[in-house]
């Protein structure tokens, strides 16, 4: 008794169906992301120290740094708009 290999349609359904589990996968990490990144802001905000935070959220120093660093990056060019 061999093993059934998928015919054409069953490929391009199986690739298909992979391909909705990664996108679907990838928006909710980008929106898991965000979420960190806006309660490490607030976190910073309130006094937390980033090493707590990180305690917390089960992430490295190095992430939480970059995340509030991009942060910052991406609200200056805003800030600077506003005075302008």
């Amino acid at each position: 008794m061999g093993v059934r290999m998928p015919d054409t349609n069953d490929w391009y359904r199986l690739f298909t169906e992979n391909a909705v589990r990664r996108n679907a996968a990838n928006h909710e990490l980008g929106r898991a992301r965000y979420e960190l990144t806006q309660l490490l802001v607030q976190g910073q905000a309130a006094g937390l120290t980033v090493t707590y935070m990180t305690q917390l959220a089960h992430v490295s120093r190095e992430t939480a740094h970059k995340l509030l660093r991009e942060e910052r990056e991406e609200a200056q060019p805003l800030e600077e708009l506003a005075d302008g």
